[in-house]
């Protein structure tokens, strides 16, 4: 499986630039104006929330529990599907 964002050496090392990436997340985590155009552009198919990562990553909840289907949700984390 891919994902959008890991280590962010893993991403230079790719040529990928990765601030850039990373600004992307954080906007698609808020659920800001421009999430979901975002979230289209890179073909994201699924949003894993780690509870532990909310504040770190600037995550609004909200915005994935009233736009997305809840896949599984644990103790640890929740998995939305997005289309």
């Amino acid at each position: 499986r891919q994902i959008l964002m890991g280590f962010r050496g893993w991403l230079w090392t790719h040529g990928i630039n990765y601030r850039e990436r990373e600004a992307d997340i954080f906007e698609i985590f808020s659920g800001g104006e421009e999430a979901r155009t975002l979230i289209a552009d890179y073909g994201v198919d699924y949003a894993v929330i780690y509870k532990n990562k909310i504040k770190d990553f600037h995550i609004n909840p909200d915005f994935f529990a009233e736009n997305y289907p809840l896949l599984y949700e644990s103790d640890n984390f929740s998995v939305y599907k997005l289309d």
